[in-house]
């Protein structure tokens, strides 16, 4: 949907038992996460720029912007319901657009075509250039394609990722990969698998010698073992199409 971040909670299921269970059948993106492990740029923004974080909140997940300013201007007090579209970005990259006019309309449209966790398209239509923004964490592995052609992206709001978007219309695609992580992931989880299958096979082994069965049908341990893992690899990932356009005023 076209909601604010900020809206995506679960305290409309807050109610005890309810609070984790309701959300099975609800999915939303949220900001709201459970996990141990956060970036230090999360940390600044969500800990210690509250300001800023509450402006950054009162986006959709994708979302389009001609307000940029660097971010040794950034005031010490944001309003979150008119200054909302405001993108804060490093000297560098702020001195990069100064020549480019960036200016937004109330025809300028994004929206998701495509949502999976490590992907998404969205379709833009524009009259002018602006900043085309995702509320995710930007940290390698992430990258940004506009009509499949890989285009620079930096960090604005010290968190989110952005690029700079022409006019038209076009297709975004924001993709995240990391092949050493999913090396590492295969490596480990094939190291494991061919652990446990020994374990197994020694054990069987010395049970068929116990009950004199035929060794033979050691063979049918690894094809037992190895089905449901092909299952898992070869199933068909969870993909959201969203249809709904998310408007940019």
């Amino acid at each position: 949907d076209n909601n604010k971040i900020v809206k995506n909670t679960d305290k409309a299921s807050s109610f005890g038992p309810f609070w984790k269970n309701t959300n099975v059948f609800s999915k939303c993106i949220s900001h709201e996460i459970r996990n141990p492990f956060k970036l230090n740029t999360y940390g600044l923004l969500f800990d210690s720029i509250p300001h800023l974080k509450a402006c950054v909140l009162n986006n959709p997940f994708i979302f389009l912007s001609d307000k940029v300013y660097p971010i040794n201007k950034l005031p010490e007090y944001l309003d979150e319901n008119t200054d909302q579209k405001n993108l804060y970005l490093s000297e560098s990259i702020y001195n990069e657009l100064l020549n480019t006019k960036l200016k937004s309309t109330e025809t300028d449209t994004a929206y998701i075509i495509y949502y999976s966790p490590n992907q998404i398209i969205a379709r833009t239509k524009s009259n002018n250039s602006q900043i085309i923004s995702l509320l995710q964490s930007n940290y390698m592995g992430w990258k940004v394609y506009i009509d499949e052609k890989l285009v620079p992206h930096f960090t604005s709001n010290y968190l989110i990722i952005s690029s700079l978007l022409p006019k038209g219309e076009h297709i975004v695609k924001f993709k995240y990969s990391n092949m050493p992580v999913l090396a590492g992931f295969i490596i480990s989880y094939v190291t494991f698998g061919v652990i446990i299958l020994l374990i197994v096979l020694i054990f069987a082994k010395r049970l068929f010698k116990k009950y004199n069965i035929n060794n033979i049908y050691l063979l049918s341990i690894p094809v037992i073992f190895c089905i449901p893992i092909l299952l898992y690899f070869f199933k068909k990932p969870y993909i959201q199409k969203q249809a709904k356009t998310f408007k940019e005023f």
